[in-house]
This record gives structure tokens, C-alpha cells and sequence, in this order.
């Protein structure tokens, strides 16, 4: 039983980093001529019964093994319901000019083609093309990014500003994605698969977006702008769990046929960790990495949580004296116009420091400073710093 658990928790965890768009760099090779056998063993390997495809990333390189004893007709199912759960999602991207979402559709369709024109020779063959055309369709969550990307940069005001047609936009997109993927649940959730944590992100986006809709008729546009932003992401990772589920639960039903060799190779623990860390803070563990400083990951981890600390606090001390500069100079501007306003550089000193001592920082800090400020302004008329940060 701690075998087949075991087998399952890898399978689980190597797929969803298949399915991961930045991590898949897909090696395969092209079907055999029908007479021909198929190409089992690569030098140094013992010959086995179906062909390598090798996926290169963060986890160094991962061979598709357990299919080996699994059906065709099972992993076509499999390839199918994915494609089923994302082409209308792949559809609305194509239809917002997403192009690496048509390429990675016509890929799947490509692959899947290939499955159906070898499943009669060489199924096992067939076996590995649908499983890659699953993959292939599962990346469709994360292509649904670009999309808000585009919708937001062809809403913006003058000067690149965020305005409420900004917003409206925001919430009109996350709005078709959330029908998307509603119809994907009901798709998954009427084909026996567990639809359960992505209905709860969706609930979770709907209270947002709700809440987007409340702050912008209240007239707090950068707020309804960040609530917006924020479901429409939690509505693309519902679809990314989604799909994530299908796959998990496809691993599951597997895991009789799982072999040994699901992981042939991967990259040491400590690698991976260092590829992960930003380039500066990458070199300093490197360097006590391999003068042996470190004895376990949690070492490692501690480090880099004080070092990413130590750059952090340079950041927003940086961005403390940047903001002083912003609206010392804002200010005085305003002076030219309203000879009356009596606020000076250290007055805003005063409060800048104020705030930061009580914790604020980035954007946070520059509202709280802002709002104060504007109090101040206040007593001469509606006076706004900076209007597209005023709430």
C-alpha cells in the first residue's frame, strides 16, 4: 500500500509539473514507418517495450515510463476529456489574438492525429502521442494571462492611466472567463470528476468581483481595478486546478500500471532550489553551498529568507525616499497655482516617515501618505496629488 501511495504522490506531482507551460521542453520522436519496429532503448539503457520522450526542466529530465501497461483507449480518453475541458477556453483566446494559444492547440490536435493514425500498429506508441496531446491542451489556463494583459493595455486612459473604462473592462472579461470555466465544471463535474477546490476559488474570484463592481460604483477605481485583477487571476487558476484534477485522477487509476522508471533522472535537490533563487542571491548560496556552510535545506531556506529580507528593505527604503522626491516636487507645483498651501519638505518628512514606521510599504505606503497629505490640501479646496492613486 505504501508502494502504490508512494507511485501515486510522484505521478501526481510529475505531471503537474508537465502540464507546466514553462517547464515542458517536449523531445519526441516521429511515428515509425509501419514496417519498421519501434525504437525502444537509448545507449546505456536496458531495451524496453515502448519509446522514450524526454521533458526537460526544473526537474531535470523526466521519462515517460508508466505508460507502459496502460491502454490506449484509456490515455485517449484522457487526451479527449482535456481537450473537451479547454477548447472553449483555447477558442476565446485565439479570439483575443493569443497566438501561442493556437499553436499550442493545433499541437495537441497534431498529436492527437498522430495517436489515431498508429493506435493500430503500435499502440503503446499511440499511448505516449495522446498523452502529449493532453498536455498540450492542459496549457491552455495559463494563456488565459495574456488576455488580461491585452484587455487592460487597450482600456487605458490618457497617459496610461487606469480608468473606470478600465475597470469595466477588467470585470467584463473576468466575467466570460468565469462562464468558460463554469461550463468546464459542469463538463468535469458531469463526467465523475471531483470539481470541489475549483468551485471554491471560483466562489472566492465571484466575491471579488462582486466587490470590484461595489468600489467602483463608489467611485474607488484603483481599488475595483486590483479587486478585478485579482479574480480574474483566481478564475484562471480554478481552471488550472480543473484540469489538474482530470490528470491527478487519470494517475490515479493508474497506478496498477505505474512503473519504476516514472523518474528515470532529476536534477539534485540543491540545484533545483539554486535555479529557483534570483540571480544575486543565487551566487552568494552557490558559493557557501559548495564551501559546505549549508548541512540541510532548511539552512538554505533560512538564509535566503534573511538575505531576500536584507534586499527587501533596501527596496522599499529606496522607494520611501523616491516617493518624498515625487511629492516634495507634486507639491510645489501646487504651490505655483495655490500661493496659500502652506505644507513644506519636512512636512512631508514627517508623515512619509510616519507611515513607514507603522509598517507601510510600496503602494500601500504611497496611498496612506497621499490621503494624509490630501487632508492637509483640503482646508484649501479639492486639491488631489495624484488622482489615479487617490484611494
Amino acid at each position: 500500500m505504501e508502494r502504490k501511495t508512494l507511485g501515486l504522490i510522484i505521478g501526481i506531482v510529475t505531471i503537474v509539473a508537465l502540464i507546466t507551460p514553462i517547464v515542458g521542453v517536449l523531445v519526441a520522436e516521429t511515428p515509425p514507418p509501419p514496417n519498421e519496429p519501434v525504437n525502444t532503448t537509448t545507449p546505456g539503457e536496458p531495451p524496453r517495450d515502448m519509446p522514450v520522450f524526454e521533458f526537460k526542466g526544473g526537474w531535470g529530465v523526466l521519462r515517460v515510463g508508466f505508460l507502459l501497461n496502460t491502454s490506449f483507449e484509456d490515455v485517449l480518453k484522457l487526451a479527449y476529456t482535456i481537450r473537451n475541458i479547454t477548447y472553449p477556453l483555447y477558442e476565446w483566446e485565439i479570439e483575443h489574438n493569443i497566438t501561442v494559444a493556437n499553436v499550442s492547440l493545433r499541437l495537441g490536435d497534431r498529436f492527437l492525429e498522430r495517436a489515431m493514425n498508429v493506435s493500430s500498429e503500435h499502440p503503446r506508441l499511440a499511448a505516449v502521442y495522446a498523452f502529449v496531446a493532453a498536455i498540450h491542451y492542459a496549457h491552455a489556463p495559463a494563456y488565459a494571462n495574456p488576455v488580461l494583459g491585452r484587455v487592460i493595455r487597450s482600456n487605458l486612459g490618457e497617459n496610461n492611466t487606469i480608468t473606470e473604462n478600465t475597470v469595466n473592462a477588467v470585470i467584463n472579461t473576468s466575467r466570460e472567463l468565469r462562464s468558460i470555466l463554469v461550463g468546464a465544471i459542469d463538463y468535469a463535474k458531469n463526467n465523475g470528476y471531483n470539481t470541489t477546490i475549483s468551485e471554491k476559488i471560483m466562489n472566492w474570484a465571484d466575491e471579488r468581483l462582486d466587490n470590484a463592481t461595489k468600489e467602483l460604483e463608489s467611485g474607488n477605481i484603483t481599488c475595483a481595478f486590483h479587486l478585478a485583477v485579482s479574480a480574474y487571476h483566481r478564475y484562471v487558476k480554478a481552471y488550472s486546478i480543473l484540469v489538474k484534477t482530470v490528470f491527478a485522477d487519470f494517475i490515479k487509476s493508474q497506478v496498477e500500471n505505474i512503473t519504476s522508471i516514472l523518474v528515470e533522472k532529476r536534477a539534485p535537490i540543491s540545484k533545483r532550489v539554486l535555479d529557483a533563487l534570483p540571480v544575486g542571491i543565487r551566487e552568494m548560496v552557490r558559493e557557501k553551498l559548495e564551501a559546505g556552510e549549508y548541512k540541510t535545506i532548511k539552512d538554505i531556506v533560512g538564509h535566503v529568507k534573511k538575505e531576500t529580507k536584507r534586499i527587501m528593505e533596501q527596496v522599499w527604503k529606496r522607494e520611501k525616499e523616491q516617493l518624498k522626491n515625487a511629492i516634495k516636487n507634486r507639491v510645489g507645483e501646487i504651490k505655483k497655482r495655490f500661493p496659500r498651501v502652506n505644507i513644506g519638505d519636512q512636512d512631508i518628512d514627517d508623515i512619509v516617515e510616519q507611515y513607514y514606521s507603522m509598517g507601510y510599504r510600496g503602494i500601500d505606503l504611497a496611498r496612506a501618505v497621499i490621503r494624509a497629505i490630501e487632508e492637509r490640501l483640503s482646508v484649501y479646496g479639492q486639491i488631489p496629488l495624484f488622482p489615479g492613486m487617490r484611494r
